[in-house]
């Protein structure tokens, strides 16, 4: 399954720039697959990024980490 940046922003509970500017500039964050003209972020990887984030920090939930990495 694929999910467009607005989908991604929404399962992230930020903005779709944030979501641009994190495949850019946060290590380890999902990057976009082209797929003719369009781009895509895998479900999958997306799953994988959140359940990584909430294993390295059980105690810190993911809507105060993506207000603290937005900023």
């Amino acid at each position: 399954m694929l999910f467009t940046d607005a989908e991604v922003a929404a399962v992230m509970s930020v903005s779709r720039n944030t979501i641009w500017r994190w495949a850019d500039q946060l290590e380890g964050f999902p990057q976009p697959v082209r797929i003719g003209g369009a781009t895509r972020w895998r479900k999958a990887d997306v799953d994988r990024y959140i359940a990584n984030l909430k294993a390295e920090g059980s105690q810190v939930e993911l809507e105060a980490y993506t207000q603290k990495v937005a900023k």
